[in-house]
């Protein structure tokens, strides 16, 4: 099964607002320059997590939105950490421009590992410039 999903929405987003036509984004929220960015576990799959992300431009300029850089670990019940890796099989995850005003969402399954007792993201290079580590932990999903 894929678990790649990128969607950029035609509505105007409004700055901190993180909300689009589908309502309020869930999880933890940051914003770096023009970007807005929460992100939520999902739940898990067989082989790791699956990680909402939502991204909306707070600014009057295109940006660029980089998922495919994002490093994530997973923690095992046991504390061992694992590198996990996007699941991209029809190479899909790639840098992309996001409108002045406009947002998006992503799922993406990331592998490596069984169950985890949780998943940490470093949303710092989204943004598609390198910045300061910025880690974002969620425990286990209970869906």
């Amino acid at each position: 099964m894929k678990w790649l999903v990128w969607s950029v929405v035609g509505c105007a987003y409004q700055a901190g607002s993180f909300a689009d036509y589908q309502g309020m984004s869930a999880g933890n929220r940051a914003t770096f320059g023009c970007i807005d960015l929460a992100v939520a576990r999902a739940r898990d799959s067989e082989e790791g997590a699956l990680i909402d992300y939502f991204v909306g431009n707070r600014c009057d300029k295109r940006v660029t939105i980089d998922l495919s850089h994002v490093r994530v670990v997973g923690r095992t019940d046991a504390g061992a950490e694992v590198a996990l890796t996007a699941y991209d099989p029809r190479e899909e995850l790639a840098p992309k421009l996001l409108n002045a005003d406009w947002s998006g969402r992503a799922r993406i399954e990331y592998r490596g590992a069984g169950k985890l007792a949780s998943v940490c993201v470093d949303l710092a290079e989204v943004g598609g410039a390198p910045s300061p580590e910025h880690w974002v932990c969620m425990a286990r999903s209970s869906q």
